[in-house]
């Protein structure tokens, strides 16, 4: 049966090879290169052409270290899998401005620290044209099952030749979820180049005692190869 109003759609697929999955200012693969792939399909109804739908997935390996004390294992991780299911709409505000609600569901294929690491969030983002981005995010049953909130802002600038610079800054309030409110921020450069983008990006932030002093923020530079497919 034929949909009455049926619009626009699109499918887009990327795949990543990055020398780090670095994940709001710490890594999720101790600093090992990791593979991640993405797929997501977006609808825009003819009745209401300012409005976007969109559904996706997006996963990549990660490694994550076991707990030790005194030398002795207390709590594993072998979780080598993250999959990220989600889902949202886009709503344009006028000629410069849309904002867009995401549900996320991260899934891991094992425990991380002894624990089962899934968790839901949902994120509010609101967008000035491709230059400026800024979102909140909460997290819920996170790290050691509390909630937690991000705040994040984003900024892009083009130059010829398919350059672009970005630079993130973000605060993530998850004390009680992960072990400490810490920021964390990046800048980089990115070459587009056909179906091709090259990034070089430098990662810093202060945390040092996350998920119970075994993981901190990083303070390296990643660069990243991704493919793209219907963008």
């Amino acid at each position: 049966m034929a949909w009455p109003c049926v619009g626009m759609t699109e499918i887009a697929a990327s795949l990543t090879l990055t020398t780090d999955y670095v994940y709001r200012g710490y890594t999720k693969t101790q600093k090992d290169p990791a593979v991640q792939i993405g797929v997501e399909y977006v609808h825009e109804f003819d009745i209401l052409s300012d409005t976007s739908f969109f559904v996706g997935f997006w996963g990549s390996n990660i490694a994550f270290p076991d707990i030790k004390i005194g030398g002795v294992t207390v709590a594993k991780s072998p979780a080598n899998l993250e999959m990220t299911p989600y889902i949202g709409f886009s709503q344009r505000l006028d000629d410069d401005w849309y904002t867009d609600v995401t549900y996320v569901r991260y899934i891991f294929n094992e425990d991380i620290f002894g624990l089962d690491p899934d968790y839901n969030e949902v994120y509010v983002s609101l967008h000035y044209q491709d230059f400026l981005s800024v979102s909140v995010a909460s997290s819920f049953n996170y790290g050691v099952g509390e909630d937690g909130l991000t705040y994040e802002a984003q900024g892009r600038y083009p130059w010829p030749y398919g350059i672009e610079t970005s630079t993130t800054l973000g605060f993530n309030n998850g004390q009680k979820a992960i072990g400490e409110d810490y920021f964390y921020w990046n800048v980089g450069v990115t070459k587009a180049l056909g179906n091709f983008s090259f990034d070089l990006r430098y990662h810093d932030g202060n945390a040092n005692r996350l998920f119970g002093n075994n993981t901190s923020t990083v303070n390296e530079v990643v660069f990243s190869i991704s493919a793209t497919y219907g963008q």
